[in-house]
């Protein structure tokens, strides 16, 4: 019993916001060549690169391009969205700004690098972002072997990411320019799975009760089922129950579709629902419509009637204010 209220005070406790993982990240420590972080270096002719007292660079000799990157993770697109990739720029102090820095992704076993360019004039770190959308518009080929930018992608990009670095390219300055690299991040939210565990296009007590059973296990354990590991980590915990949170109380339709698109809920027995929003409305226009927010948790209330219009019959009582108000009876 103590764990299946423990789990209905986390779940009570959750919000509806999405759970961001940070799924790889290099701080550039140590001296020498990129190398001795992992990833590699491709340098245009008589340009020069490193890492020196804990971030990289990249030295441009006259207009060229230049590359560091890594192969040592593998981003899976499927099981992730939101992917971002984040890293601090700065210029040098001898140079008046910073060459054109684009994301470069491997997809497919070719290289791409975003239309998106980052350009940076301060000699202090500032942070850089861009989310990764595979549609060809935001792609330009890549040769990594000659480090010439290319053309749109001739396709959408398809597959896992496996390998990603930072391009350079000083082709509209003309002139030697140096770019300094810190925290290169990659984040992702998990892609959620269905909650509605026990198929019944409900998300309720049932599936409350059958998460609860494994609870705080992880793969190793023998309790485990990786149909409760909504958020994919071999674990059973507390980011589970988050997720879960998101869908609660979610009278789900399928295919399987996230809380915000729905505005049923459903109740206990076949001629009881709950519902949200003016009880003097039609019923079924309560119980079904369509809405594009989030449902909060104010005035919701259970009824039995099936008109179509006007006053409901059988309605009980109703929470008015989760947080400062009090049941009241309509």
């Amino acid at each position: 019993m103590a764990k299946y209220i423990t789990i209905l005070l986390i779940l009570l406790a959750s919000t509806n916001t999405g759970v961001c993982e940070q799924l790889y990240t290099e701080s550039f420590t140590g001296d020498g060549d990129v190398n001795v972080v992992g990833w590699n270096s491709v340098y245009s002719t008589g340009s020069d690169g490193g890492i020196t007292g804990g971030f990289a660079w990249v030295w441009h000799k006259g207009n060229c391009g230049n590359i560091i990157y890594t192969r040592e993770y593998t981003v899976n697109t499927s099981a992730y969205s939101n992917i971002e990739f984040k890293f601090d720029l700065r210029r040098h102090s001898y140079y008046s700004t910073t060459p054109e820095v684009s994301i470069a992704v491997e997809v497919g076993g070719a290289w791409y690098v975003s239309k998106t360019v980052f350009v940076e004039t301060n000699t202090t770190f500032q942070n850089k972002t861009l989310t990764y959308n595979p549609s060809k518009d935001n792609w330009d080929t890549l040769n990594i072997a000659t480090l010439s930018r290319g053309t749109t992608a001739a396709s959408n990009l398809s597959g896992n990411i496996t390998g990603f670095g930072l391009y350079s390219n000083s082709r509209n300055l003309g002139s030697d320019c140096t770019a300094e690299y810190d925290n290169f991040t990659i984040t992702g939210s998990p892609t959620n799975k269905s909650a509605d565990f026990n198929g019944d296009r409900v998300v309720n007590f049932y599936d409350y009760a059958a998460m609860a059973n494994a609870w705080l296990t992880e793969a190793s354990s023998p309790d485990y089922n990786e149909t409760y590991d909504l958020y994919d980590d071999n674990n059973i915990d507390i980011r589970d129950i988050a997720l879960f949170a998101q869908d609660w109380l979610l009278g789900a339709k399928y295919p399987y579709t996230p809380v915000e698109t729905h505005r049923e809920k459903n109740g206990f027995n076949t001629n009881w629902k709950f519902c949200k929003g003016n009880p003097n409305a039609a019923f079924e226009h309560i119980m079904m419509e369509e809405v594009g927010t989030s449902q909060g948790l104010n005035n919701w209330y259970f009824a039995a009637s099936r008109n179509a219009a006007g006053p409901r019959e059988g309605l009980m009582t109703f929470y008015n204010n989760y947080l400062g108000g009090g049941w009241g009876s309509l």
